[in-house]
């Protein structure tokens, strides 16, 4: 497991924590964290179950007023579809 700080994480508006994320490998989910400037522990956020399997988290972001963060994600998916008469009937 590793940690990005840079250039994913961020210092929140007040500089007092740093917003960042942990992207572990081996198919487990990447987490954001807040930690205070000083160090110490990482505060995971909870993000619910919503998001879709295998995602990547990117380019979090603190609001102005570092009450409410935004990131993206991005994943991979397939779709199949099924085609019915292909070829005209003679």
């Amino acid at each position: 497991m590793y940690t990005v700080i840079s250039p994913s994480g961020i210092w929140s508006p007040d500089g007092l924590n740093i917003l960042g994320i942990d992207e572990p490998g081996g198919g487990v989910v990447p987490r954001l964290f807040v930690m205070a400037d000083g160090g110490g522990e990482k505060h995971y956020l909870e993000l619910g179950g919503n998001l879709p399997q295998d995602y990547e988290l990117n380019r979090p972001d603190w609001s102005p007023d570092g009450k409410k963060i935004a990131f993206h994600t991005r994943t991979w998916f397939t779709e199949n579809y099924f085609l019915q008469n292909v070829f005209a009937k003679k």
